[in-house]
């Protein structure tokens, strides 16, 4: 038993040591929110859960909201408090654009979520509890009502992309608690998504070239890519995230976001996650975000809706054969690659394996974010014959 302590505590100082070096430091100033705004934290929290008895009151979110939108100094990077022993980041960006082409684009359940988020999500379904599936048009009719908040709870189902550092990928559920509410006349749409439950067991997968690029490799494989972690039962413990956007001006089109997060991740029940880490995912998601709903290419909300619903109504072997050139070309393109060079990963892509372990979820995930890169003209592999 001391033995297997001891071994473990060697892996843990070993694996920070990777992290480290992996995420690189920074001339960034490390500083706590400001004590003001965690009782809306706190808040926002409690509602989070959806069998809290807690009704949400727009007036505890006050200070919070006018936090995001205050102009911070260059060199501070912020995170917020310590929850039973799991540590935060908290990070902030603009968009050019206005709330409800927002809503309208990335919270539309009839356009795969990954759609905003490649590089965060492989794949994600939502259910919707008490929306009754009008989800955005139930909030873009609430923004010309002021009286009360606009709330929709659902459940949400998500794999995600490979980790930049362990190339662990996972998937779980989470309870997400969706509001539009008004702010000193402005708009501000809060997302809260809480994980309900540990995720599935990391799997080994890796970032292909540059993680702007979009490509990402999913072996199947139970344990991590890193070197010296192949071996290990990770999983995402919890998390929670508390998104802000707000509508700066409605008569420009500027919304400003703010997101604090909470990570537990690890192996043996032991959190090796921190701060660093978390705000990495979430400069991931502020990225792409932007390069998405600041693209001029964007097609209309319709159009979009009809080019990733085609793929619903193929054959599974039909998605696999849509997806043979796109394979062939990744690997070709990047044979020289880490991690699609690996023996074993090179071996499952050429035995076919690669593609036959995929199931129709995966293919589809698969086949939109093809259709993404294409879309906004970013290293678009065999366009012609991946469209419908």
């Amino acid at each position: 038993m001391i033995k297997k302590t001891a071994d473990l505590t060697i892996l843990l100082f070993f694996f920070s040591f990777l992290t480290a070096q992996a995420y690189g430091g920074s001339n960034f100033k490390e500083v706590k929110l400001p004590d003001n705004i965690k009782a809306g934290i706190d808040h926002l929290r409690s509602i989070s859960h959806h069998k809290t008895a807690v009704t949400f009151n727009p007036e505890a979110v006050n200070e919070l909201l006018s936090f995001v939108v205050s102009p911070k100094p260059d060199d501070v990077r912020y995170y917020g408090p310590k929850t039973d022993g799991v540590n935060s980041a908290y990070s902030e960006f603009g968009i050019n654009s206005g709330l409800a082409r927002i809503l309208k684009y990335a919270f539309n359940p009839l356009i795969p979520s990954q759609v905003f988020r490649p590089s965060s999500v492989r794949y994600s379904s939502w259910r919707s509890i008490d929306g009754a599936g009008k989800i955005p048009a139930r909030f873009i009719e609430g923004m010309t009502d002021r009286s009360e908040p606009v709330i929709i709870r659902g459940i949400e189902r998500e794999m995600t992309t490979p980790d930049v550092n362990t190339g662990g990928y996972y998937e779980y559920g989470s309870e997400r608690t969706d509001i539009l509410m008004r702010h000193k006349g402005n708009n501000v749409f809060l997302s809260l998504t809480r994980q309900n439950g540990r995720s599935t067991v990391g799997r080994k997968g890796g970032v292909i070239g540059a993680d702007d690029k979009w490509n990402y490799f999913y072996s199947g494989k139970e344990g991590l890519s890193r070197t010296g972690l192949g071996w290990v039962d990770s999983y995402i413990y919890s998390s929670l995230t508390l998104s802000v956007y707000y509508e700066i001006d409605g008569r420009k089109p500027f919304v400003k976001c703010g997101i604090l997060k909470w990570l537990s991740a690890g192996w043996a029940g032991i959190n090796v996650v921190g701060t660093i880490p978390i705000r990495v995912g979430l400069n991931r998601y502020a990225r792409d975000f932007k390069i998405m709903m600041e693209n001029s290419r964007l097609p209309a909300v319709k159009e979009m809706i009809n080019r990733f619903s085609v793929f619903k109504g193929l054959s599974i072997d039909e998605l696999k054969a849509k997806y043979v050139p796109y394979l062939a070309a990744i690997t070709s393109n990047y044979k020289n690659d880490k991690i699609l060079s690996r023996r074993s990963f090179s071996k499952l892509i050429k035995s076919g394996g690669y593609l036959n372990q995929m199931n129709r979820k995966e293919l589809e995930s698969a086949l939109v974010l093809e259709e993404i890169k294409c879309i906004v003209g970013k290293n678009c592999n065999n366009h012609d014959t991946m469209r419908p």
